[in-house]
């Protein structure tokens, strides 16, 4: 089934103008099931992870650097895959946003387990402590979903 189909479908259901193109049409109709196709399928890739949207992410750190690039075509990390593979330790996280602010604000914490707790934030994946400095040097491996 095509995109034009399912658009075609949707206007027949919905009593729109049925159109003959959906791709670079500029007519409000056709924008608009463009809109809710591109809207639903977001909501269907995020509904679970599906196997043919899942990559790989490897990226090393350096000793003093805070913060690495994501991919371009990153959306989401697959929970429990992301692991020091230098010293097989697993991280903690994405951090929820109250994990973050305990972690950057709340009681006091020590040990080596800090390292190994990590936040996104735009396009940037990094340590929660940004004032502590990285001082090893690792290769980190993650699934993720694009």
């Amino acid at each position: 089934m095509s995109l034009l189909t399912i658009c075609q479908n949707v206007a027949d259901f919905t009593g729109f103008e049925r159109e003959t193109t959906i791709i670079s049409n500029t007519s409000p109709t056709a924008r608009q099931l463009l809109a809710l196709c591109q809207r639903e399928g977001k909501q269907l890739m995020r509904a679970t992870a599906w196997p043919i949207l899942l990559k790989e992410h490897t990226f090393s750190t350096a000793s003093g650097t805070q913060s690495y690039a994501l991919p371009t075509d990153f959306d989401r990390f697959i929970g429990d895959t992301a692991f020091n593979r230098t010293d097989l330790d697993k991280f903690t996280g994405p951090l929820t946003p109250q994990q973050y602010q305990l972690d950057r604000h709340g009681s006091a914490s020590a040990g080596i387990t800090q390292r190994f707790r990590f936040n996104i934030g735009g396009n940037i994946i990094g340590t929660t402590l940004p004032e502590i400095p990285i001082t090893w040097s690792a290769t980190i491996g993650s699934k993720f979903q694009f």
